[in-house]
């Protein structure tokens, strides 16, 4: 059981954050639920080991202490060393009821550290719905010239408020990016929220830009038949004057199947097309809308 012979012992004229690393842990190490003012000011100690082990100590005592919370998000803005960053890993630790770090956390996305910015995020994710203020900064920064912060951020929509529209449309454009993990996470980011997404992925289905037309199709393909609502608009794509699209939209109804049954009529009069790709898609499509028993 801890005691408060250590800490007592320190407490001098001597500021806890210049001690040497081995005190410094001793006083983490005897530190009570009363120690907070202690742990906070190792937090800002030169020592990285001191500053993660005093984090972790805050982030064990936790909202049972009501100044823990305060004093992690006085420390968010403290510019030495990594304190930022130790900080909001202890408020990752504490999730949703360090909701009232949001605001700093939100301020730190913009940090030239990179370490800084996806640490941040990670407290943001942790923290969940209650940190929903962050999902417009969060959506901007998908676009980081660092591609650990944009797998960071996909992770982190995806426990806040995964399902707005901008940021649906935000996966929908990072399922072209070129770098092959984040188009995994995108897509299993819009896999997730499922039928959720159908009514955003439906008004892409029609963007300007065939690029985010065309993945919006695929990823209305992938939610299979949870996304009969997108049914209508498919119909009409079927007979779009490009035939990539035409064809996507047909493969899309495909894979809703018996719940597209209203698309059948348009699909035969695909089976006379002089595409042959159209004709062999619409044939597959009519036989997993209606499926010989």
């Amino acid at each position: 059981m801890k005691t408060r012979s250590t800490v007592s012992t320190t407490k001098s004229s001597l500021a806890f954050n210049i001690l040497n690393v081995n005190d410094a842990l001793a006083v983490i190490k005897s530190a009570t639920m009363d120690d907070v003012e202690a742990l906070v000011q190792l937090l800002k100690h030169e020592n990285s080991e001191v500053r993660k082990t005093a984090a972790k100590e805050l982030a064990n005592i936790g909202p049972a202490v009501k100044e823990v919370i305060p004093a992690l998000i006085q420390a968010l803005e403290y510019e030495k060393y990594g304190v930022p960053s130790d900080s909001a890993k202890a408020i990752a630790e504490i999730g949703p009821e360090a909701k009232d770090a949001v605001p700093i956390l939100i301020q730190l996305l913009e940090h030239l550290d990179v370490g800084i910015r996806i640490d941040s995020i990670r407290a943001l994710a942790e923290i969940g719905p209650k940190a929903k203020d962050a999902v417009p900064p969060l959506v901007r920064i998908l676009g980081d010239q660092d591609v650990h912060v944009r797998r960071s951020v996909i992770q982190a929509l995806q426990q806040i408020d995964i399902e707005r529209p901008e940021v649906v449309e935000t996966l929908i454009y990072l399922l072209g990016h070129w770098d092959d993990g984040i188009r995994k996470d995108a897509r299993r980011a819009l896999e997730e929220i499922g039928a959720n997404a159908v009514s955003s992925l439906i008004q892409l289905s029609e963007h300007d830009n065939i690029n985010i037309r065309g993945r919006s199709i695929e990823a209305l393909s992938r939610i299979g038949s949870e996304a009969k609502a997108a049914v209508p608009v498919l119909i009409q794509l079927s007979t779009n004057e490009n035939s990539g699209v035409r064809i996507d939209a047909v493969k899309a109804l495909a894979e809703i199947g018996p719940e597209a049954t209203e698309a059948k009529s348009a699909l035969r009069q695909l089976l006379e097309h002089l595409n042959s790709d159209i004709r062999k898609n619409a044939s597959i499509a009519l036989g997993k809308i209606e499926p010989e028993i």
